[in-house]
C-alpha cells in the first residue's frame, strides 16, 4: 500500500543580520594547513575551515551509521558530545541528528575557522572570535526539529500493547518480561533543520526506534534489535525551493543493532532568507523490529 502526506506549511524565517556573521578571511594555503587541527578553547572543539566545511562534515555524516559517526568524532576530540551524550542535559540537541551531533564536543562547542560557536537550546553563539570572548555572545544560528504531520490520526489498543499512528508517527508499545519499563517502537519522518550564519541545510530524515519510559519521560534504549526493512519513500517540493539532493532507503537488514536508526531522506540548502515551501512526501514498504532473541517483542509496520 502507497501512503501519500502533504507537509503543509513548512515556512522557514531565518533573519541573518550582516553583524550576526563572521568572514573566513584565511587564504586557501592557510585553511588547508589547518584542516585537521583544533582551534584551541577550553574544551577541544572539532575545527572547521569554514561554514560550508561545516555543512560539508554534516552531509557526509548523515549517510554514515552511528559506529561510524562516533569514531569520526572521537578521533578529531576526546571531549566528543557523542562519547558524552549520557550528560548532555541540552534535549533540543539531543533530538538532533547524530549526525548534527558529532560535529560538537561535549560543551556544545564547535570551531569555525577563528571562532568558538556554541549551542544552547536551539540557538547558536558565536562566543569568542580570535581567542577574545564576546559578552554577550552573538546569536549566529538555529535549529528547529518538526515532526511530519497530516491530518489523519488512528489508535488500537489490546491489554498491554497499543499501536497508533499520529501523523506520520507510527508507534507500537509493548512490555517485556524480563525488564519494568514499558517500551515503545517508533517509526517517523521528522524535518531538521540547522543554520549557521546565512547558510540554512535542511533535512527530511527517516527514524526507526526504540524507547523505554522511564521517570516519566520516553529515552532512548540500547537493547540491541534484529530490523528488516524495505521501503520506497521520496519527498518533493511545491513552491520555490533549491534542488533537492534524494537519499534511498530501499531493502535493509540488521541484526543486534543498538541505537536508532537515522536514515536521510532527501536534503535542501539554501541561504537565509524568507522561503515557503510544501513537502509532497510518498511512502510505501514495511519495517520489522524484533529485540533480539526475544521474537514475542516483533513488529511489523506497512505503509
Amino acid at each position: 500500500m502507497k501512503t501519500n502526506y502533504l507537509l503543509l506549511g513548512i515556512i522557514t524565517l531565518f533573519s541573518a543580520c550582516a553583524q550576526e556573521e563572521f568572514n573566513d578571511p584565511k587564504t586557501g594555503a592557510e585553511i588547508q594547513k589547518n584542516e585537521n587541527m583544533l582551534l584551541e578553547s577550553d574544551h577541544n572543539a572539532i575545527h572547521f575551515n569554514n561554514t560550508e566545511h561545516f555543512f560539508a562534515c554534516y552531509d557526509s555524516l548523515l549517510t554514515k551509521d552511528y559506529d561510524e559517526q562516533l569514531a569520526w568524532s572521537v578521533s578529531r576530540t576526546s571531549n566528543s558530545l557523542l562519547k558524552n551524550a549520557d550528560s548532555c542535559t541540552d534535549t533540543i540537541m539531543l533530538s538532533m541528528p547524530k549526525a548534527f551531533q558529532a560535529l560538537f564536543n561535549k560543551e556544545l562547542e564547535v570551531a569555525i575557522n577563528d571562532s568558538i560557536l556554541k549551542y544552547d537550546n536551539g540557538k547558536i553563539y558565536l562566543t569568542a572570535i580570535n581567542k577574545k570572548g564576546l559578552f554577550p555572545p552573538i546569536l549566529c544560528g538555529e535549529t528547529n526539529v518538526a515532526p511530519i504531520e497530516n491530518e489523519v490520526q488512528t489508535r488500537m489498543q489490546s491489554g498491554d500493547l497499543e499501536f497508533r499512528t499520529i501523523g506520520f508517527s507510527h508507534q507500537y508499545n509493548f512490555k517485556r518480561a524480563s525488564s519494568k519499563y514499558k517500551f515503545n517502537y517508533v517509526n517517523e519522518l521528522k524535518s531538521y533543520q540547522a543554520r549557521v550564519n546565512n547558510i540554512v541545510s535542511e533535512v527530511l530524515g527517516f527514524m526507526v526506534k526504540l524507547e523505554y519510559r522511564g521517570r516519566g519521560s520516553w529515552k532512548e534504549a540500547s537493547e540491541p534489535r534484529d530490523i528488516s526493512m524495505n521501503i520506497d519513500c521520496g519527498a518533493s517540493i511545491f513552491g520555490i525551493a533549491p534542488p533537492i539532493t534524494h537519499f534511498t532507503i530501499g531493502k535493509r537488514e540488521y541484526k543486534n543493532r543498538q541505537w536508532n536508526l537515522e536514515i536521510p531522506v532527501a536534503k535542501v540548502a539554501y541561504t537565509s532568507q524568507l522561503t515557503r515551501h510544501v513537502w509532497y512526501i510518498t511512502i510505501s514498504g514495511s519495517i520489522s523490529q524484533t529485540i533480539s532473541g526475544e521474537n514475542e517483542t516483533k513488529w511489523t509496520n506497512t505503509y
